[in-house]
């Protein structure tokens, strides 16, 4: 599920990859900031599905979840360098390189010209050996000196990237940053910078920060004057995720519900993921009560089966706001259960409708009914006022008068 917000963001930044693939444009970074819980995770998702949809113009796509980095800069940097070449980059970056020793530069086109004139086949071949002496490797080369530092560290990331915004001048490369702020500072900004400082490459990055982040800070101050300038951006994205935001979300996913209960998803969440939630539980139970309302409309259907679409209706009740017809299933289901001969399970469940039952005349005869149920099974279920919820409704149907007295007694 996705709200006209979230598809607002992901329509921008689709935007921005579609301005990067246009030669002459130059690499961008763009930022998403929203804080945890917004849904950036699910943006993302959606611009990764538009750029991989079928029919859509050949991008090549690299991910990285800063939460599921380890720590340490020595190890981000070799599961990033690994992340970047994920999604064909390593393939295509082989294919330039033989080309390039195939020799003919000049009928190989633009894309591939650009790579090697500049000088960038030497650190796409190092990539490339880098990778192939596999994580055994990688692991003794991450323990000498001249990997332990910084340098070294933000060395390895900087090549990467290098080759990936070389790759780019013959495939347009999109990389999607979740989490960024997880990242070793400085190595988020050595990645996102040498992703998107050359001029003839076509590198999207899209990080998704936090509000106030500081690695956005530091990449937006030094683009002011560096080779950058001009190419971080910011998402239109509007952040918000105070009560009326999350009121609004939930009336936009589920339209049907009456005022009341989108003011109480409002109310019990505190950000857009819990509502995405509750608003998923919401749209289940009404699916499930949906169909125990169909199956016990059915004349064919056994008693069997009703208990059972009906027990899954019973269960969902805290995400039901369509009490009426909830109701309804747990009268049912009452008299089913008693005629099945389980006498405790029938008794939770008139106890429970009666529990939820309003007041007023309209309601009534639910609760005199309900009440009679609760008297009559009480009296042959075995400890039945060990629960506290049946103990109270035992009270409260005996003192419900005569009417639910007599009906009791039938």
């Amino acid at each position: 599920m996705l709200s006209g917000r979230h598809e607002a963001a992901a329509a921008e930044l689709a935007a921005w990859a579609e301005d990067v693939r246009q030669p002459g444009v130059g690499a961008r970074a763009v930022l998403l900031a929203a804080p945890p819980g917004w849904g950036r995770t699910a943006v993302l998702d959606q611009l990764a599905a538009v750029l991989s949809a079928a029919g859509a113009p050949a991008t090549l796509l690299a991910r990285v979840s800063g939460r599921s980095l380890p720590d340490g800069p020595g190890v981000q940097a070799l599961v990033l360098r690994d992340c970047l070449m994920e999604a064909g980059v390593r393939r295509r970056a082989a294919e330039l390189l033989c080309l390039d020793r195939l020799g003919g530069a000049a009928q190989r086109g633009q894309g591939a010209r650009s790579l090697f004139a500049s000088g960038l086949a030497a650190a796409v071949s190092f990539l490339l050996a880098g990778l192939a002496a596999g994580a055994g490797g990688a692991a003794r080369r991450a323990g000498r000196a001249e990997d332990d530092g910084p340098a070294g560290e933000n060395g390895a990331v900087a090549r990467a990237a290098r080759a990936v915004a070389a790759v780019s001048a013959s495939a347009p490369v999109v990389v999607l940053i979740d989490d960024a702020d997880s990242l070793e500072p400085d190595l988020a900004v050595t990645l996102i910078e040498k992703l998107i400082d050359r001029h003839d490459s076509r590198v999207l990055v899209v990080a998704a920060v936090n509000p106030g982040s500081g690695l956005a800070s530091a990449l937006t101050s030094r683009a002011r004057y560096g080779l950058t300038a001009g190419r971080v951006h910011r998402a239109g994205a509007d952040p918000r995720m105070g009560y009326k935001s999350r009121a609004d979300l939930a009336g936009e996913l589920c339209p049907a519900l009456p005022p009341a209960a989108i003011q109480r998803i409002a109310r019990r969440t505190r950000t857009f993921a819990e509502v995405f939630a509750a608003a998923g539980s919401v749209r289940l139970a009404a699916a499930v009560l949906d169909e125990a309302a169909a199956i016990a409309a059915d004349p064919r259907t056994g008693v069997a089966d009703r208990v059972v679409a009906a027990q899954a209706a019973h269960r969902v009740r805290g995400d039901l706001d369509d009490r009426d017809r909830l109701r309804q299933a747990q009268r049912q289901l009452t008299w089913d259960l008693e005629a099945l001969g389980d006498l405790p399970a029938a008794l939770g469940v008139a106890a429970a409708a009666l529990a939820q039952c309003p007041p007023g005349d309209r309601y009534q005869d639910d609760r005199e009914e309900l009440s009679a149920a609760v008297l009559r099974l009480s009296r042959t279920v075995p400890a039945a006022h060990e629960d506290p919820l049946v103990a109270e409704m035992i009270a409260a149907a005996a003192a419900g008068g005569a009417a639910a007295g007599l009906a009791a007694l039938g």
